[in-house]
């Protein structure tokens, strides 16, 4: 009896253990889930709250400047949290919603406000989600953000990512480890001092993510340890490590993704190799023919279909013009460099703007008058809407970092005069990458442009267009450099106030076409910044047949383009120059002259830069 008293004792010991547990595990469960549905009530009403808040956020369109942009950071659109818990706990709460929140938009929301309300913790917050979320968008944005830290200790972190099956997030590791070493954009774009946002078109939904207090943070905190008044306002580049730096060419070479390639331009873009050899050569052509359009009319029906127009006919842009007209047409820059290099060039038409362009261009470049003492203040002016480019909108124009707010520059100008092209990251190759290709040419009219590609010379690639030159034309208002007066001999005049820094020289070339065939004769002279009067007798012409295409590539030569520039140049202009009958002039001129009608920027610094520029006069028929 005493053993199956002990034997039942024990039984029931060890069940009422069982049930005990069984008991605390059900309780625990029970309890874990209403705690569950307690904090995740507490996230879900956070983030229902901040949306209605955001609902009313003042987003700046692309198209306007921003009037209230000192408050796109306003810290009354912040929501706290509902339930009275620690910020520790907060915190805890929002990084399990990035987990467990199904919804991409209001993980965004998530994300927002760790981002706005936890700076000091975004950094810490940022690396596990980068590390450990199933969300693409979300670890990208996280990526982006670390760089904006601009902590190096990041780095070996971020290289982890640069071998990511997720293109989205090599591409926005390029860019965190090229910020990390100095940005090579100013942040954000606009000059309006606005705080940068992550850009909608990057973002899900219509959640706008600022990035405001985390750049008081940096600022402050990091920036601050590395630079003098450091801002990520500043371009400031450091050099890339050595290894970094051969990742991240060798993929501006061979990466078949079009993301990543241009990630990797941002990063090299500002940081060439010392011993780079860069030669940009333009040439351009100025037809001067007054109202009378006809000529440029011909040659705008040459350019092909997939060129991109700023949206503007001829006859809208002729419409109200007071002052004669002159058109810049096939102007063509040529780029030859040593190696493979990322160049920001940028042109501007003086007194004028562009009609095309191609490779497609990140954004216009602009210039204006900011007027005189007693005009109404100075506003901010952006690009005007009618400058789209065709079909495509304002809101696909940038400058820096296409991932974050404002898109493009804004510019505190009170008065457009100016007005160009930029391709902030040109891609240039010495040799042709299996990724690229060009658009087919078929029609014999724009057999000129095939004609070009022959140019031994670099190939380029902008925003996934690939070509081997840069073009872009368009009308301007300035002052012919030439003014002919036709008689026994021609007058060409130097118009008054057309600044030239000491002389310069001009080739004046005469042609006659008619049914005996080709002749011409050409004569060097120099001008000042003074009106001058230019002779040229014309009575006689010593050049004929061949003598005048060889003695135009001649002068060509001379003014530092390379035979194969100035052939292609000669091919593209024959029919104009040498096969319609009737009488001409071309006036030729060099770097100094074309700077004045078309100022350009480039970076980095060319070691050689050559432009030559052809002003062509129609002369009506001798009597």
């Amino acid at each position: 009896m005493g053993k199956t008293e002990t034997s039942w004792r024990s039984r029931l010991s060890r069940f009422s253990l069982k049930a005990l547990l069984v008991l605390v595990t059900c309780a625990a469960i029970f309890f874990g889930y209403q705690l569950h549905r307690y904090e995740r009530g507490t996230i879900n009403e956070w983030i229902d709250l901040q949306v209605a808040k955001s609902e009313n956020f003042p987003w700046p369109t692309n198209n306007q400047p921003n009037p209230n942009s000192a408050q796109l950071f306003d810290p009354s659109l912040l929501v706290p949290c509902p339930l009275e818990i620690s910020s520790r706990e907060q915190l805890r709460l929002l990084m399990k919603a990035t987990r467990w929140e199904t919804d991409p938009v209001r993980r965004q929301v998530v994300f927002k406000i760790i981002a706005e309300q936890f700076p000091d913790k975004a950094h810490d917050c940022c690396r596990q989600i980068a590390a450990q979320s199933k969300d693409v968008l979300l670890r990208q944005r996280a990526i982006h953000i670390i760089g904006l830290f601009q902590d190096k200790e990041d780095v070996e972190f971020l290289e982890g990512f640069l071998d990511s099956d997720e293109s989205s997030l090599r591409a926005a590791a390029i860019d965190a480890i090229g910020i990390v070493h100095g940005n090579s954009f100013p942040m954000p774009a606009g000059f309006d001092k606005s705080w940068p946002n992550f850009s909608r078109a990057w973002l899900t939904g219509k959640v706008s993510v600022s990035l405001g207090p985390i750049q008081d943070l940096v600022d402050e905190n990091y920036n601050a340890k590395r630079f003098e008044s450091a801002s990520w306002e500043k371009v400031q580049p450091d050099p890339l490590p050595k290894s970094i730096r051969e990742k991240f060419a060798n993929l501006l070479i061979h990466a078949t993704n079009q993301e990543v390639r241009e990630a990797a331009a941002r990063a090299l873009q500002a940081r060439p190799n010392q011993d780079y050899r860069l030669r940009i050569a333009e040439w351009g052509v100025w037809i001067n023919q007054g109202e009378n359009l006809t000529l440029a009319k011909s040659i705008i029906d040459e350019i092909p279909p997939f060129v991109h127009q700023t949206g503007n006919s001829l006859d809208a842009i002729q419409e109200g013009r007071t002052n004669s007209m002159i058109i810049i047409t096939k102007p063509i820059i040529h780029i030859n460099a040593n190696q493979p290099m990322v160049v920001d060039i940028a042109v501007r038409i003086k007194n004028g703007r562009p009609w095309f362009g191609y490779p497609m261009p990140d954004d216009f470049h602009v210039a204006g008058k900011i007027g005189q003492y007693g005009d109404p203040p100075h506003r901010a002016r952006d690009v005007p809407d009618d400058l789209g480019l065709g079909e495509l909108k304002l809101t696909e124009l940038r400058s820096g970092y296409p991932w974050l707010h404002p898109p493009h520059y804004k510019h505190y100008i009170r008065m457009l005069t100016d007005i160009g092209f930029r391709w902030q990251s040109l891609i240039v190759l010495p040799e042709k990458a299996t990724w690229m290709t060009t658009e087919p040419v078929s029609d014999p009219k724009y057999q000129w442009w095939s004609r070009l590609r022959e140019v031994p010379t670099c190939w380029v690639c902008n925003r996934g267009e690939s070509e081997r030159f840069l073009y872009y034309d368009g009308p301007t208002e300035s002052r012919s450099p030439v003014t002919v007066t036709d008689g026994a001999q021609l007058a060409i005049n130097v118009p008054a106030g057309y600044w030239i820094k000491n002389k310069a020289e001009r080739d004046l070339f005469y042609i006659e076409v008619n049914e005996q065939g080709i002749s011409a004769v050409d004569k060097t002279t120099s001008v000042s910044s003074y009106s001058a009067t230019l002779t040229l007798e014309t009575a006689k012409l010593p050049l004929s047949g061949d003598q005048v295409e060889e003695r135009l590539l001649e002068l060509l030569v001379k003014r530092g383009l390379s035979p194969d520039e100035a052939a292609g140049l000669v091919d593209c202009w024959r029919p104009q120059f040498f096969e319609t009958p009737g009488r001409r002039l071309l006036t030729i001129f060099g770097k100094k002259e074309y700077d004045l009608l078309c100022p350009i920027t480039v970076s980095p610094q060319p070691t050689d830069l050559e432009r030559v520029g052809i002003v062509l006069t129609e002369l009506k028929p001798r009597e």
